[in-house]
């Protein structure tokens, strides 16, 4: 991480302004595949999930903590930070976790949203998504097929619904522009 108000300056001391660097602690070499900050900074690896904190008060050089918090790894697609939860999606490209911090057991948890939902990958993997707050709060996905499955998600009200998109054409990506979905659609013409 850089200096503190001075991005571009990646030098490294012991003063509490001074850059951060750290190794992550783990049996194993792999690449970060995304960081997410909510309130404490999530990092998504390809062999597990890490969160990264003070001991106690701000963040410094000599006050950083970062412990591995599941085992799941992280596909190379960016975690999205909903109302209340991180969603992520799992090495392989198979199931969308869902990882929150669980009071009742003290520890954060990566819930499998494709639990009750498998076919949805089945013979495929998803490639990109993209989550709408409003109207609706809708995980927008794209599988490696060119289809587009959507998870209607109110994690308040336990409603988690898969549905799919139709359209003519092959959908290559997804992003919310802020409320609006748009979809990249490979279409022949003619």
């Amino acid at each position: 991480g850089s200096k503190t108000g001075d991005y571009v300056n990646f030098e490294t001391g012991e003063e509490d302004d001074d850059a951060l660097s750290f190794t992550l602690i783990a049996n194993d070499v792999n690449y970060i595949r995304w960081m997410v900050s909510r309130g404490d900074l999530t990092i998504g690896t390809a062999s597990g999930e890490w969160v990264m904190k003070s001991y106690n008060g701000p963040l410094t050089p000599t006050n950083v903590q970062v412990q591995r918090v599941t085992t799941y790894g992280s596909q190379a697609v960016p975690g999205i930070l909903t109302n209340n939860a991180l969603l992520f999606l799992q090495r392989g490209g198979k199931r969308i976790r869902l990882f929150q911090y669980d009071y009742n057991t003290d520890s954060y948890v990566a819930s499998d949203l494709n639990l009750l939902a498998d076919h949805i990958t089945q013979g495929t993997t998803l490639t990109d998504m993209d989550f709408a707050k409003t109207p609706e709060p809708i995980l927008w996905t794209v599988r490696s097929d060119g289809t587009a499955p959507i998870l209607t998600l109110m994690t308040d009200q336990q409603v988690i619904a898969w549905s799919r998109i139709v359209t003519d054409g092959t959908i290559e990506s997804v992003a919310i522009i802020p409320d609006e979905v748009w979809l990249v659609v490979a279409r022949t013409i003619g």
